[in-house]
């Protein structure tokens, strides 16, 4: 049952180093000096501040997926780390804490 636990932590401590490591990457492409232009072109693209509803239901798809993609972004540069480990795999913040405070102790004992 160990040994289960330990692989457990390791997929949750890598899952969340490779979110750490992709927020980092929209950091870097959307925090440049040119970023907030960006961003609020594409906030006005994909229609951020505007109900996502059409007449006709294809236009209204486009829409929400276009608002979806705008949200991701956003994401990823507002989020804490756990934010988003919580929000990519359904795991609350407390398990995140607790899996660190774990593996913390194993590393101590």
């Amino acid at each position: 049952m160990a040994d289960e636990s330990k692989v457990n932590i390791a997929d949750i401590e890598a899952a969340a180093e490779m979110l750490l490591e992709r927020q980092s990457a929209y950091k870097r492409t959307f925090g440049g000096p040119l970023a907030a232009h960006i961003l609020e072109d594409l906030a006005d693209f994909c229609h951020f501040n505007e109900a996502g509803y059409h007449p006709d239901r294809r236009m209204t798809d486009v829409l929400i997926g276009r608002r979806e993609v705008f949200l991701r972004i956003v994401q990823n540069l507002e989020l804490s780390p756990d934010d988003m480990f919580e929000l990519a795999t359904g795991e609350p913040q407390l398990r995140l804490k607790a899996v660190r405070r774990a593996q913390q102790e194993e590393l101590e004992a």
